[in-house]
């Protein structure tokens, strides 16, 4: 089961949430739909990443800023002071915020020899 948080990221200004299988996110027009559903894309991919490579040695602060905000086009609102994004998926848990962050394998996940 994986739980997202979003604090202060363009329209979005506090939203939690556990992400099911199949999610439906509905809104009035610039309400913050696509930047959900955007840090929920990034973070998922990195996570697969992660599984895939076995290692989070590649998973820095400037791969998390560029998937979202250089990939997603994220960049193009104001970074807040208080910008907070948490992700606690099945193995990764990531918890970005201007000043800190931080990524390690989820908390009961063990990783497998390929």
């Amino acid at each position: 089961m994986c739980k997202i948080k979003i604090h202060n990221l363009g329209p979005v200004k506090d939203v939690e949430f556990v992400l099911n299988r199949i999610n439906v996110i509905t809104g009035p027009q610039c309400s913050g739909k696509s930047t959900i559903a955007k840090v929920v894309s990034a973070c998922s991919w990195l996570e697969k990443d992660a599984v895939r490579r076995q290692s989070l040695t590649h998973v820095t602060r400037e791969l998390f800023e560029q998937v979202l905000f250089t990939y997603h086009q994220l960049d193009k609102y104001p970074k807040h002071d208080d910008i907070e994004v948490e992700y606690d998926g099945d193995a990764l848990y990531v918890r970005y915020t201007k000043d800190s962050f931080d990524v390690r394998m989820a908390d009961g996940f063990e990783q497998k020899s390929i």
